[in-house]
Formats: structure tokens, C-alpha cells, sequence
């Protein structure tokens, strides 16, 4: 392990850290063998609740895993809301961190908002989620002052990448809220958008992931692909952006 993810599991070693394998129901036969590169700690942060991070951290484990990594993900948001809904193993912090660092290749954390500085500077990857909307467009300006203030401390990290949820392109507001985004962010938005579809509530609600419930839906496809683009396991390259 790298000093950066002994730095965090550091922080995730509290009382009532959850960690969920949601990767392993996904068939052996789908897994891609690649050259194992080490564990990745992905950071889910937001400064507006309700974007739809939970469901995305959940569901983004599963995409991972169809694309041949293997992948978990942890709660360290204080309200355990991913931990309520989908359940939690490996409760002792010491036998969870060593089991992760050993058997997984992408880690993706849960956090609350706002996010703890803790993941905001020592996490390998940061996605911040927004939805197309003017709450998460005005929390813009913030959130990219305060990752100055933590991430910036080394310039080994990468920056942080933004991903859009729950898009329709119906929506003018939408399209407007994007395009603003994409002009003040640049590269740093994802590529990849999450466009609004039913199935992924719903399976939320049900407490089961889009993929089981709803494969051939739209956020299923919009995961994937969201799994391709940011490439993260056995075998990836990490590339830090700028502008």
C-alpha cells in the first residue's frame, strides 16, 4: 500500500466503518484477468445532498466489477445511509482495512455532506457528483475552493473530476446547467453522464442494485459506461488533469 492509502484507511479505522462487496455476486465469467496495480481509493463527495451519491457509489461497484475489477466500497457518511439500505460486512475496522487492501482493486468511499477532509486529501481519485440543477451549480465555486484548500497540498493527487447525475436532455435547465459546467470545469466533467431513469430509484428503494433488477435499463448502460471511462482496477493508468 502506498503511504496516501495507509493515510486513509488511517482515518477509516472508527467505530461503525461498513464496508460492502457488492462486486462479488457479479459472474466469474465476465472478469477480465488484468495486471493487478494496486488499490485504488475512490472518493464519492458532494457539498448538496440528495444528488444521488449513495445509490451511485452502490451501483458503480457492480459496473466495475463487469468491467474486471475487483471492487468494494465503504460508508463513512454519518448518516450509514448506503449501510441502511444494501447492508454492511467486515464491521472490525482492522480485519475490513487488511481484507481490502489485499483483495480489492478499486475502493469506493461513501461520504457524507460535505465530505471529510480526511477523503477530500488523502483519497487516489475524487468524483464529485452534482446533478444538472442550480443548487449544484451554485455549490460549484465552493467546492472548488475547498478542494484547493485540501487537495492542492500535493501535487501528486490528481484533480478532482465531476460526475453528472441524473440528466435529461429534455430539460432546457438541464442542458443549460451542463453546458455551464463543462465551460467553467472543462475536461474535469466526466465525459459520461448518468441520465435520469426510474429504474435506478426504484432499485435504490428496494434496497438492490439497478443491475439485478433492471439490467437492460438506461442508468445500467450509463454506469458502464461511466466504468470505462474513468478505467480504474487491474491493469489502469491513473493520469492527473490540468488545465
Amino acid at each position: 500500500m502506498t503511504p496516501d492509502v495507509r493515510n486513509l484507511l488511517r482515518h477509516l479505522r472508527v467505530p461503525g466503518l461498513a464496508y460492502r462487496d457488492f462486486g462479488a455476486a457479479a459472474p466469474g465469467s465476465i472478469r477480465r484477468t488484468q495486471q493487478r496495480q494496486g488499490l485504488v481509493t475512490v472518493g464519492l463527495v458532494s457539498l448538496v445532498a440528495g444528488v444521488g451519491r449513495t445509490a451511485l457509489c452502490a451501483n458503480l461497484v457492480r459496473a466495475f466489477a463487469l468491467e474486471g475489477a475487483r471492487a468494494g466500497a465503504i460508508d463513512v457518511d454519518p448518516e450509514g445511509t448506503l449501510t441502511a439500505m444494501f447492508g454492511a460486512e467486515g464491521r472490525d475496522p482492522s480485519t475490513c482495512i487488511e481484507h481490502l487492501a489485499l483483495e480489492r482493486d478499486v475502493l469506493l468511499v461513501d461520504t457524507g455532506s460535505p465530505p471529510p477532509s480526511d477523503v477530500l486529501s488523502e483519497a487516489d481519485e475524487l468524483l464529485v457528483v452534482a446533478r444538472p440543477d442550480a443548487a449544484s451549480l451554485s455549490a460549484v465555486a465552493k467546492m472548488e475552493e475547498l478542494l484547493v484548500r485540501t487537495r492542492m497540498r500535493s501535487w501528486r493527487k490528481p484533480r478532482a473530476r465531476w460526475l453528472i447525475n441524473a440528466f435529461d436532455g429534455r430539460r432546457r435547465a438541464d442542458r443549460e446547467a451542463l453546458a455551464a459546467m463543462r465551460r467553467g470545469l472543462r475536461p474535469r466533467v466526466l465525459a459520461t453522464v448518468v441520465q435520469e431513469d426510474r429504474a435506478l430509484q426504484d432499485a435504490f428503494l428496494a434496497r438492490r442494485l439497478v443491475h439485478d433488477v433492471a439490467p437492460g435499463s438506461q442508468a445500467v448502460a450509463d454506469l458502464e459506461a461511466l466504468a470505462r471511462e474513468l478505467h480504474w482496477g487491474r491493469g489502469s493508468e491513473r493520469h492527473a488533469w490540468v488545465d
